[in-house]
């Protein structure tokens, strides 16, 4: 076999240059990335800067500002420190010597006047304390007046309650009609034989009060003529006429009573018709019932 060096040395060439190339292609790439990648740092850098390089003129204007003013108030003072250094210069040395002890007493003025103001300062604040306690305290007092208020009304209903008289209240009213024979009570319903009218009733329990006064009996006839009349008890402008009494200091535990109403010899014989008894408690009614006899 017969080989071209020459056609051999072509393809070497062209080898290495194709490599060369891609290789040159490569490398250019790469650092394109990266020369983009720095143009992007470079520009955000450059905002940044320029951001700051805006801060800095903004806060320098600021301060050229207040170098502008302060230097204006220093101008002020000299031209003012100035006038009066020339005032002075110019009075005679008497006046001069006044204008020092007239300094010197305005400056103990001054200081005095800064301390009483200082006095002032601290009186205000605790003025201010002291206003700040006083509405709290008139605030409580109202408070407490109201409450003042409300208890004494209640205060005054509990006396008005305690000063009322306490009514008694009956659990059970029972009257029996009898006749008397030998000393003996015998059961009747026959008018012209009946001579006594016994009453019995109990009291609703009152352990946890005390009653006081007294209970009365009134028995009226047919005729609404009292029986047995024991005379008149007073209340006010009113008056009852009785038929029998008892007085509530005499009440057991039992809180029972039981009365003897014998009727006079006028009542007899009793009428034939129905019988009304009526329970008082002084002047209150508690309770009634009636008792038929033929």
């Amino acid at each position: 076999m017969i080989v071209n060096p020459q056609l051999f040395n072509y393809r070497l060439i062209i080898g290495s240059l194709i490599v060369t190339v891609a290789a040159i292609s490569a490398v250019g790439f790469f650092s394109y990335q990266s020369l983009e990648s720095e143009r992007a740092f470079l520009e955000s850098e450059n905002q940044l800067i320029r951001k700051e390089l805006d801060n800095a003129l903004i806060q320098y204007d600021e301060v050229t500002g207040i170098n502008n003013e302060l230097k204006q108030q220093i101008e002020n003072s000299e031209q003012l420190f100035q006038f009066a250094i020339d005032s002075l210069t110019s009075l005679p040395e008497e006046q001069v010597s006044a204008s020092d002890n007239s300094s010197t007493q305005i400056t103990t003025v001054l200081r005095q006047n800064s301390y009483l103001q200082g006095i002032i300062d601290s009186l205000k604040e605790e003025n201010s304390s002291l206003t700040t306690n006083n509405q709290t305290l008139e605030a409580s007092l109202e408070d407490s007046q109201s409450t003042n208020a409300t208890l004494s009304k209640e205060l005054l209903k509990v006396k008005e309650l305690k000063n009322l008289p306490v009514v008694a209240m009956l659990n059970s009213l029972e009257v029996t009609p009898y006749r008397v024979a030998s000393g003996k009570k015998l059961i009747t319903i026959k008018a012209n034989s009946a001579s006594l009218f016994e009453v019995c009733l109990k009291l609703v329990n009152t352990n946890e009060i005390t009653l006081a006064g007294d209970l009365f009996v009134q028995i009226l006839d047919p005729n609404n003529n009292v029986v047995a009349d024991k005379g008149a008890m007073n209340f006010g402008n009113a008056s009852l006429i009785y038929s029998g009494r008892y007085n509530l200091k005499n009440l057991g535990n039992d809180n029972e009573v039981c009365l003897d109403i014998i009727t006079d010899n006028n009542d007899r014989p009793l009428k034939k018709g129905t019988y009304r008894v009526n329970v008082f408690h002084n002047d209150t009614m508690l309770e009634n019932t009636t008792v038929l006899l033929n």
